[in-house]
């Protein structure tokens, strides 16, 4: 959540000496992002703010929900939220932020009636469309997420989340070559994303595009060589192009990394079953 706006208020509110000075104190944690400090500061501040009008308090509120949000404290950060509107918060972003932390809980129904009622923020807010794409795509309905990504990108086309979930869209309505396009420009703006990455892979495995999936694997492991997830759906598309002997390296690998991987296990007995010859080995089985 973009909470520049929230914090010049706040800013406004200090100059004009209507607070603590722990209030102003836990602003400047919180500009730093030092969301723990900025929470223990925000609170004995609103303590102590006995004589300030409510209105103004519920900047504060606001930005106490903010804090608890960032340390991933999000029953915390509703009730923040919830407390900020009871005392008159005027601004729409306030419901917007209630919408990120019901999606990250997961009460997407909640997320949903929250972002109605900070619609007017869709074309101002980078934060209000992929926040609807996401819950959208969450409730299975992807046809319409879709839709909204599309405005986003016109909107915000240097946002990675716009063409990551764009990408996720696509990718579940099986376009999968529209999904790699897709997951190509979130890539252009964050490179190297672990994520954008991964999901690429799994387009270019459903088109047997086998190279292309060692490509995107190899570009995860360059950053981060431990990644297991990568290194086993490496394994997986050796195997299933009939590389047994690099498959085997890398899955026996992986269990000298943890003997009690099963999935590694379970992977090393199918290549030394012989099962290369099974015709079920030209299904995908990535996610097995």
């Amino acid at each position: 959540m973009n909470t520049s706006n929230l914090i010049d208020k706040a800013q406004t509110l200090i100059a004009e000496e209507q607070f603590d000075a722990l209030l102003k104190q836990g602003l400047s944690f919180m500009q730093a992002g030092e969301w723990a400090c900025a929470l223990t500061a925000i609170n004995e501040g609103l303590h102590r703010a006995e004589k300030t009008n409510e209105r103004d308090n519920a900047t504060w509120w606001h930005l106490k929900g903010e804090a608890h949000h960032n340390l991933k404290q999000f029953d915390e950060a509703l009730l923040a939220f919830e407390k900020a509107i009871e005392l008159g918060f005027d601004d729409e972003a306030v419901f917007l932020s209630q919408a990120l932390a019901f999606s990250r809980l997961k009460q997407y129904d909640n997320a949903l009636a929250a972002l109605k009622k900070s619609e007017k923020l869709k074309h101002s807010n980078p934060d209000w469309l992929p926040t609807m794409g996401a819950v959208l795509v969450s409730m299975k309905r992807e046809r319409e997420a879709l839709i909204v990504y599309e405005e986003a990108a016109q909107l915000f086309p240097e946002d990675y989340r716009v063409w990551f979930g764009m990408g996720d869209c696509l990718r579940h309505n099986k376009q999968f070559e529209s999904a790699i396009k897709s997951y190509d420009q979130a890539l252009k703006i964050k490179p190297g994303s672990r994520f954008a990455l991964l999901m690429k892979f799994y387009a270019h495995s459903m088109l047997r595009e086998f190279e292309k999936c060692l490509s995107c694997l190899d570009n995860i492991l360059r950053k981060s060589p431990d990644d297991i997830d990568a290194r086993r759906f490496r394994g997986d598309t050796l195997w299933m192009m009939e590389r047994d002997d690099e498959a085997l390296q890398v899955f026996s690998h992986l269990l000298e990394l943890n003997p009690e991987d099963e999935k590694a296990m379970k992977s090393k007995e199918r290549v030394l079953d012989g099962l290369c010859e099974d015709p079920s080995r030209n299904q995908y089985r990535f996610c097995s």
